[in-house]
């Protein structure tokens, strides 16, 4: 496809947030890493669904944040 492996895992990482399923998102978040997803991209896509469900994902997000947060 047009959209690379990676990319595509962080769109489910954005997913997942919104929809506040913490242990998926380890280990979708393992996942992109292995891809070449940089910390920094890990982050920014969980920053994508907290935008769209508030409070939630970001308890949802906090623990994958915390494991990435560094590259």
């Amino acid at each position: 496809g047009v959209i690379s492996r990676k990319d595509k895992l962080l769109m489910v990482l954005a997913l997942l947030t919104a929809l506040h399923q913490g242990e998926a998102m380890h280990m979708y978040a393992e996942i992109a890493r292995n891809e070449g997803a940089t910390g920094e991209e890990v982050r920014d896509a969980m920053r994508v669904g907290i935008l769209f469900s508030g409070g939630p994902g970001i308890v949802a997000a906090s623990g994958a944040a915390v494991r990435f947060g560094q590259d």
